[in-house]
């Protein structure tokens, strides 16, 4: 992966898989074979979107040696993240999030949250945005799995977007989500509230190791409290 030089400002119908998890006393890392998306790390994100947890014996916790990261202004952005990574915070007017980025540059992680934005955008059109802010022009890029979903939840409106690509020798995980406002929350009814965008990437070859090692471990630490773990619900 290419990760650009200034890091500026800057949810799903595959066919199911078992919800039942692996089989008590095995090793599911052992066992496991690609389903969804053609990679095991691909297919744990999917997972998880899919509200069920991914396919491991046990949480992966942050190394003794991680570094801390926090925003004062988004006390939910707070988290561990490895050594041999870097965080670079985004802030603008309309934006806050973080992009953690691995030394050689193969490597990242961004979480962004855009408030007020673009009410003409659609989840699939800010994908394709990160898209191409990611994956050099010209790059072969092969769609692994995607699907997008539109929901009412608690009469607020939901508009999101996942998606699993290989480009060139990466695979790059995007998952964008926009709300909208039922008319309660102060924007105006059916105004686009807030948009959050993930994206994770690496070589292809590495993608399953930076899946459980690197990426869930980051995602399960911003979880607002231990029962939001999917595997406790």
């Amino acid at each position: 992966m290419i990760v650009p030089a200034a890091l500026l400002l800057g949810l799903v119908a595959c066919p199911d898989s078992d919800p039942s998890g692996p089989e008590a006393g095995s090793d599911p890392g052992a066992q496991l074979t690609p389903q969804h998306c053609g990679n095991v790390g691909l297919d744990h994100l999917w997972r998880m979107v899919q509200g069920l947890p991914p396919l491991l014996d046990q949480w992966p916790e942050p190394e003794r040696d991680w570094s801390f990261y926090g925003d004062a202004e988004w006390p939910h952005l707070t988290f561990m993240f490895p050594s041999g990574w870097v965080a670079h915070r985004e802030r603008d007017s309309h934006s806050l999030g973080v992009n953690v980025v691995r030394n050689d540059g193969g490597a990242m992680f961004r979480r962004l949250y855009v408030v007020y934005p673009n009410p003409e955008l659609t989840s699939q059109q800010v994908v394709n945005l990160e898209r191409e802010m990611w994956i050099p022009a010209g790059t072969p890029i092969e769609v692994l799995c995607q699907d997008t979903i539109n929901a009412n939840i608690g009469g607020i409106g939901q508009d999101a977007t996942i998606m699993g690509v290989r480009a060139g020798g990466d695979l790059i995980w995007f998952a964008v989500n926009i709300l909208y406002d039922p008319g309660t929350m102060g924007y105006g009814v059916g105004a686009a509230m807030n948009i959050s965008i993930d994206v994770y990437g690496g070589p292809e070859p590495e993608f399953r190791r930076l899946a459980e090692d690197v990426f869930i471990p980051i995602i399960a630490q911003m979880w607002i409290t231990p029962d939001d773990r999917m595997d406790q619900r």
